[in-house]
């Protein structure tokens, strides 16, 4: 089994608490790096988070999600709050379980063949069944599975989640931000541009 390098967290939301952070920036990086005095990275990676509460606030499946978090708020702080809070706290807790799905969903070959421009992996949409928390399959409720093959051989599958979907939204996010921050040129450069165009004039 390949293990992953050492990675460091450059940004996080927890929809628990609605709190942003991002670890290694400051609000000065952040500045200057939406007003094109530095690197993309920090408003990048602000963007990233802040599609996440965008979502979180204002989509459907994010008010529902909402929904749940406060009532599972109001259980733990209620005066009986025992056992008949539990049910409460479980659905806020099968609803983080399903933003996500558990590894058993997800398949990687071991040692998977390398492909290339010229010798492509194909894809594929593929569907299964979820398990219930009581370990019985549901099929009325599908999952949509991504399927990489190379030739006969299947590479891997990954479940399409709310998860992967809010990723792929907050990444678009970061492309459109990198491609505004791309267009624009640094503040000297604007400056000496600028001057030179004055100076034809």
């Amino acid at each position: 089994m390949q293990v992953l390098p050492e990675s460091h967290t450059l940004g996080t939301l927890d929809p628990h608490s609605l709190h942003m952070e991002l670890p290694y920036e400051s609000e000065s990086s952040l500045r200057d790096s939406l007003s094109n005095r530095s690197d993309s990275q920090a408003a990048e990676l602000y963007a990233h988070e802040n599609q996440h509460f965008q979502d979180l606030v204002g989509t459907v499946w994010g008010q529902d999600y909402l929904d749940l978090l406060f009532e599972a708020y109001d259980a733990i702080i209620r005066q009986d709050f025992g056992e008949r809070s539990y049910p409460t706290l479980l659905r806020l807790f099968d609803a983080d379980r399903k933003i996500l799905f558990p590894s058993y969903y997800k398949y990687v070959m071991p040692s998977a063949p390398h492909g290339s421009a010229t010798d492509r992996w194909s894809m594929s949409f593929t569907t299964g069944t979820r398990f219930q928390p009581d370990g019985r399959s549901d099929e009325r409720l599908p999952i949509l599975f991504v399927r990489f093959d190379k030739g006969a051989k299947h590479v891997a599958r990954q479940p399409i989640t709310v998860g992967s979907l809010l990723e792929m939204r907050a990444f678009g996010v970061e492309f459109g931000v990198f491609t505004l921050w791309n267009k624009t040129p640094p503040a000297d450069e604007a400056v000496v541009s600028k001057s030179l165009n004055q100076k034809a004039v």
